[in-house]
Order: structure tokens, then C-alpha cells, then sequence
């Protein structure tokens, strides 16, 4: 069902709005977009600017587990980059 999500993963909380346009193919039916994201540590919870694409999918299901999957690839890529 269309509407917003809040998922936690390992130190990140992100909020994902996910929309439906009958008009798109079956495939791209949902699209998952990352509208908030925030780095849990000691206690805070500041904002974090994430640069992850859109995802889609024919279910709701389908479009956040491939946004999870660019919000992890994210991850790993910061956490591989010298600070």
C-alpha cells in the first residue's frame, strides 16, 4: 500500500515515501524514494545526505527491498571512503 515507511538498518533510520502510477508498466507500477535519513549515534540522530536513485518494482514490497539495496550499496561505499 502506497504511504510512508520508517526503517532502521544497522545505524541509520531513513523514511521511504512510496507512490503508484497506474500509468507505468507493471515493472515500474511502485516507486520507493528515500525522503529522510538520519546517522543513529550515542544518542543522536542527526541528518544524513544520502545520494540514493529512486526505486521500482510491480509491488510495494518489491520497490523498498531495491531501495534497501541502494541504501546499502550507499553504505558500504561510505564506509570504504577515507573520511
Amino acid at each position: 500500500m502506497p504511504g510512508v515507511y520508517r526503517i532502521r538498518t544497522r545505524e541509520f533510520v531513513y523514511d521511504v515515501s512510496v507512490t503508484k502510477d497506474e500509468q507505468q508498466p507493471l515493472s515500474y507500477r511502485y516507486c520507493a524514494h528515500l525522503s529522510h535519513m538520519e546517522n543513529i549515534h550515542d544518542g543522536q540522530s542527526p541528518a544524513v545526505s544520502a545520494d540514493v536513485s529512486d526505486a521500482f518494482g510491480p509491488t510495494v514490497t518489491d520497490a523498498m527491498r531495491v531501495l534497501a539495496d541502494h541504501v546499502d550499496t550507499w553504505r558500504r561505499s561510505r564506509e570504504a571512503s577515507p573520511r
